[in-house]
């Protein structure tokens, strides 16, 4: 079990024992700007992909290597990203993004940069059409059969 820390990086837990690893650090060059922690999720070979409040990209951790990657949504998120994270059936990382229209952006996974970043170039958002005018996207999950599901904060 992994636990994201507000801006300052990943702690392991032994969920059986109960007891805190050792903190794994954001590196300076890529956690720069990510703050306000939220998702935090897994994909198939094992690597963590977190995403923050105010955070306008995502970041990704393979505790094998010890190594980070940053994810950049400079194009399709001015100022942060969104809030939720998750890998789907095809391992694609998806960050949902609040706005107008509001939208998911997704990465592979496979394209793990390790000390670097993946460039925007290798970053696509998909519009979320027919969402209330409101709808402010928060958290994304994926199921079994690789559809997304997106839940908002707000559709008032």
């Amino acid at each position: 079990l992994w636990v994201h820390s507000n801006a300052i990086g990943l702690t392991p837990v032994n969920p059986y024992s109960a007891t805190a690893g050792a903190l794994v650090r954001l590196p300076s060059t890529l956690g720069r700007g990510c703050d306000g922690s939220y998702g935090v999720t897994a994909d198939l070979a094992g690597r963590l992909w977190l995403s923050g409040v105010r955070c306008g990209d995502a970041l990704g951790y393979d505790p094998r290597a010890r190594a980070w990657t940053r994810v950049s949504f400079a194009p399709f998120a001015a100022g942060y990203a969104g809030l939720g994270i998750t890998v789907d059936t095809r391992g694609r990382v998806w960050v949902p993004r609040p706005g107008s229209p509001p939208r998911q952006i997704s990465g592979a996974a496979a394209a793990f940069v390790r000390g670097a970043t993946i460039p925007s170039r290798e970053v696509t958002a998909h519009a979320l059409t027919g969402a209330p005018a409101r709808f402010a996207p928060s958290a994304v999950g994926a199921d079994r059969a690789g559809a997304l599901w997106v839940a908002s904060y707000s559709v008032a």
